[in-house]
């Protein structure tokens, strides 16, 4: 009885210790239906819960933190910064010619510590952005590029990146990038980079570039696309000279000072992942000028198309969160894995990255939501 006692006095220690950390947002989208309209909610989750009995024995629901009604507005960007979530540009069908989309400059705010609030309207961008990449970097908010529906944006509005600094609650125009960005489409992956002095941006036709923030500066990162492994989407995460991101089940390293994507991705996490992915329903189409169907996965068996991010939480650990399907259309299955990467030479002389997982455990949880949008710490 005695060490029962304990043992549930260690646990509740252990959750107090947890609510301390940093959590991790996720953002995921609901698609309309005859009875609703199109929303996006996003969830706060505490990697690590090891020690609650809810979340590693049992299903644990995780409650939206705020919650936006789309009415039509799809394809915005979104971050964290201090107490605050940002929802940033977006699209919107022109109501005069619904097959031309009009992209948005408005940006929306929601402080976590005064909810009852709700969602207020910010300073508006000074030029509409559909797609947006969104960074949180030395406390201003950093926004770049500008999507079409139709991918050509080499006549994007100008100013293709902004800033936004909270304490003056303004707006600056960044330079204009290189010809090449434009003609090179848009972004489909990006990351701060070199102890946060850039920001790394890669195109989806080819090559990657660089923004140096304090010397407002674009450069050439490589004249190669980055997707030759097969894609990175989303944010990347940075550890030393290694930018880890998700792809179909998979942790993919790219080396920053070779430029070039390690041969195999990250070994000991490929198994975990695929024990635990459910197939998702086939693929009918979304209407969604922003939803384009998945390749098969290459890995995991055909369907089973997660997807997913991998996010640095400090201390030299990274968090795996991807989403899978559910028995229901309006629900996920989230799971988070936290490791710790490594990175030496094989005997063969190949780079080559392991996983440490801690504690050895996958969290999962469950949220109301199809597409999983983005996934960010503060």
């Amino acid at each position: 009885m005695t060490a029962a006692i304990d043992y549930e006095e260690e646990e509740v220690i252990e959750e107090q210790k947890q609510v301390k950390e940093d959590p991790v947002y996720l953002c995921f989208s609901l698609l309309p239906t005859q009875d609703s309209p199109a929303s996006t909610l996003w969830y706060e989750m505490k990697p690590n819960c090891r020690n609650s009995y809810r979340s590693r024995y049992d299903e644990a629901p995780l409650d939206p933190v705020a919650k936006m009604p789309c009415n039509n507005t799809l394809c915005f960007g979104s971050v964290s910064l201090n107490s605050k979530l940002y929802v940033i540009g977006g699209e919107v069908e022109d109501t005069n010619n619904p097959s031309v989309s009009i992209s948005l400059k408005d940006v929306y705010i929601f402080d976590r510590k005064s909810p009852e609030s709700g969602w207020t309207k910010g300073p508006s961008m000074r030029s509409g952005k559909s797609f947006p990449k969104v960074i949180a970097l030395d406390s201003k908010i950093y926004v770049i590029g500008c999507s079409s529906s139709h991918g050509c944006i080499e006549d994007a509005p100008k100013p293709y990146a902004e800033v936004y600094d909270p304490t003056l609650n303004s707006w600056e125009d960044l330079p204009e990038p290189p010809v090449d960005v434009h003609k090179n489409g848009w972004i489909d992956g990006y990351a701060v980079i070199e102890n946060g002095s850039k920001i790394l941006v890669s195109m989806y036709n080819g090559g990657a570039f660089t923004y140096d923030v304090k010397g407002k500066l674009w450069g050439q990162f490589s004249s190669k696309t980055l997707m030759e492994r097969g894609g990175w989407f989303g944010r990347g995460a940075v550890i030393d000279h290694v930018m880890y991101s998700y792809y179909q089940g998979m942790v993919y390293g790219y080396d920053l000072s070779m430029n070039q994507w390690l041969e195999d991705p990250v070994l000991y996490l490929e198994e975990k992942v695929a024990n635990i992915v459910v197939p998702d329903p086939p693929y009918h189409g979304c209407n969604s000028p922003c939803c384009r169907p998945p390749d098969e996965p290459k890995y995991l068996y055909p369907g089973a198309i997660p997807s997913g991010f991998v996010v640095n939480i400090g201390e030299e650990k990274l968090c795996m969160v991807w989403s899978s399907y559910r028995n229901r259309a309006d629900r996920r299955d989230v799971h988070c894995l936290v490791f710790t990467p490594t990175v030496y030479y094989s005997a063969e002389q190949k780079i080559v990255a392991t996983a440490s997982i801690d504690y050895g455990i996958t969290e999962k949880f469950i949220v109301e939501g199809q597409l999983f949008d983005d996934c960010f710490v503060p």
